[in-house]
C-alpha cells in the first residue's frame, strides 16, 4: 500500500498482520470500484474472513473504516483524473491485482449497477398508547438495498463511513444472500442517521453509493 497514515494498533506498538491485511483490503475492494480493476482472486476473501475472526465486530469496522478513508485520502493526494493512485495499487499489490485489469470489459454487470439503493423517511407506528390512548409514533430512516445480480451475498454495510451505526438485530442477519429483485431494509431513528454515503461488502468487493 503506498505510504500514508499508520493504523493505530489495538494492542503493542505497531499493528499485527491481520490489522494490516483488513486495512488493506478495505482500500482494494474501495480501489475494484473506483479504479475498475477485475474481480480480485477469492483467496484475498478468504484470508481477510479468517482475519475478522481474531477481531470483535467493532474492532472490524474501525480497521474497515480506516482502509477505506485512505483510499479517498490517496485519491486526494494523487489525483483521480490522471490514475496516478490506481496504477500505484497495481504496482504494488501485483498478485491481486492483474497486469490487465485496467479497464475490465467482461461480461457481467458493472458494480455500481449490482445493487439499487433507495432512503427515505416516514413515522412507523410502535406498539403501545400513550394516556389518550393513541398509539405511538416514531420517525424511522430507511435504507432499502435491492438485488440487481443473479445472486448476490451482502457482507456488511457501513453507512457514512461508520458513523451510522446498524442495530444489532441487523447486523446479526449478515451476511445474507439476495436473488434478484430481493431486498433488505435496515432502519434508523431518524435524526440518527442521514444516509449519505454507503459502503457495501459483497462477494463482488466493496461497491460504494452516495446520495445528494
Amino acid at each position: 500500500m503506498p505510504q500514508g497514515n499508520a493504523l493505530t494498533p489495538e494492542n503493542g506498538e505497531v499493528p499485527t498482520r491481520c490489522e494490516n491485511i483488513l486495512a488493506t483490503y478495505a482500500l482494494l475492494m474501495r480501489a475494484q470500484l473506483e479504479c475498475k480493476f477485475k474481480p480480485y482472486d477469492e483467496e484475498i476473501n478468504n484470508i481477510s474472513k479468517e482475519c475478522m475472526k481474531e477481531f470483535t465486530e467493532k474492532r472490524v469496522k474501525e480497521i474497515i473504516k480506516f482502509g477505506l478513508s485512505e483510499f479517498d485520502r490517496n485519491v486526494k493526494e494523487l489525483g483521480r483524473d490522471d490514475g496516478r493512485f490506481c496504477q500505484s495499487l497495481a504496482a504494488a499489490h501485483p498478485q491481486i491485482i492483474k497486469k490487465d485489469s485496467g479497464q475490465d470489459k467482461t461480461q457481467y454487470p458493472g458494480n455500481e449497477n449490482l445493487l439499487k439503493l433507495s432512503t427515505w423517511s416516514a413515522s412507523e407506528q410502535i406498539g403501545g398508547s400513550n394516556v389518550n390512548g393513541r398509539p405511538y409514533y416514531f420517525d424511522i430512516t430507511y435504507l432499502k438495498i435491492s438485488s440487481a445480480a443473479d445472486q448476490i451475498e451482502i457482507r456488511d454495510v457501513v453507512v457514512n463511513r461508520g458513523n451510522c451505526k446498524l442495530p444489532a438485530w441487523q447486523v446479526e442477519k449478515l451476511p445474507t444472500k439476495l436473488k434478484f429483485g430481493q431486498s433488505m431494509q435496515i432502519k434508523f431513528s431518524a435524526g440518527d442517521c442521514d444516509p449519505a454515503e454507503v459502503s457495501i461488502s459483497t462477494n463482488y468487493g466493496m461497491l460504494s453509493y452516495g446520495f445528494q
